[in-house]
């Protein structure tokens, strides 16, 4: 599934939920249509809403609204993340506001249309909407946990753009992008660490006080509170087929953090070489890293790897941090 995502619905009648994953490092769009492709066969409109991983969430539709019966919907995918959307019909007779693009509180008084108890990722940018088709009319500004913000009116439907505050670091977070085109040997990119970070690799440990020996810790998936840089390359083998490929060794691929080289290991799905298994890529703990500094890191790639293969830097072991706390704006 390099490059796409991943998905399963089950629909009965008008309801039902939809199933999304993305194996890829990489940010992806997971697409499908509202209609018997996914099992759903009813027409009308419908909501979105999310039950993971933030629960109570509605997806907008493209006119910042409900969904229709046949909308293509596009959803963002974090790299190595799950979603899992329910859909069941809206009542369109419906009285009360509806929020969608998080989960959170909203209610119109005297003019002002007040969404509260809004959070987000750290450092992200995020489109709220309001659905109000009773009120929509009377609004004449909008404050999100307690900021005025800038609005537009698209027939009922409210929009408007907040950012929560923060450094932006996020689960499986890339360092620079993805070059479809490249093939070279070289990858040179500079990233900061925030320290909350670190400070959250050091709350997991602290829940979970094992201690790992160095035996375990071959498994990179062991001892999560070890923050890992993962160098990706797609179908990572030199040559062969099956079960006789050649995998890409440690001493093919080169790190170095500021100018120093870096220990990297080679990551498997299994950590015994006697049974079959399959190499993701190459990793290297980086849990030293000062934060908040930026860092600069050098990669050299094997030789030979076909345009697009190489995936991509990414960090393992991240999870994403929520705030309400907003960056300040100009209403306008």
């Amino acid at each position: 599934m390099i490059g796409r995502c991943d998905g399963t619905s089950a629909i009965q009648g008008d309801s039902g939920f939809v199933f999304l994953f993305n194996p890829n490092y990489r940010k992806l769009k997971a697409d499908f249509q509202l209609d018997s492709s996914i099992g759903l066969e009813a027409e009308g409109s419908f909501l979105l809403e999310e039950l993971y991983p933030v629960e109570g969430r509605y997806l907008a539709g493209p006119d910042g609204g409900p969904w229709d019966h046949g909308a293509q919907v596009s959803v963002a995918m974090d790299g190595t993340s799950a979603r899992v959307l329910r859909i069941r019909p809206f009542e369109a007779a419906a009285a009360e506001p509806t929020l969608l693009g998080a989960s959170g509180e909203v209610r119109v008084s005297d003019g002002v249309l007040v969404i509260s108890d809004v959070s987000g990722p750290v450092g992200e940018e995020i489109e709220l909407s309001v659905w109000c088709p009773n009120e929509a009319a009377m609004v004449k500004s909008v404050t999100v946990n307690g900021k005025q913000v800038a609005f537009r009116k698209q027939g009922c439907a409210i929009t408007c753009h907040v950012t929560f505050a923060g450094k932006p670091f996020f689960q499986a977070q890339q360092i620079g992008g993805y070059d479809a085109h490249f093939n070279g040997r070289a990858v040179e990119e500079t990233f900061t660490i925030p320290k909350r970070i670190f400070e959250q690799l050091k709350r997991r440990r602290e829940s979970w006080p094992v201690e790992y020996t160095d035996d375990d810790k071959v498994a990179p998936w062991i001892d999560s509170s070890r923050l890992l840089l993962f160098v990706q390359i797609a179908e990572p083998y030199a040559e062969g087929q099956g079960r006789r490929a050649k995998p890409y060794r440690k001493d093919q691929v080169k790190i170095e953090i500021d100018g120093q080289p870096v220990d990297v290991q080679e990551g498997y799905n299994g950590v015994y070489p006697y049974v079959t298994r399959t190499c993701m890529g190459m990793y290297a703990d980086v849990s030293h890293l000062e934060p908040d500094v930026p860092h600069r890191v050098k990669v050299t790639l094997p030789d030979g790897l076909r345009p697009g293969q190489f995936q991509g830097l990414f960090f393992e072991h991240v999870e994403n941090e929520y705030t309400r706390e907003l960056l300040p704006q100009n209403p306008s």
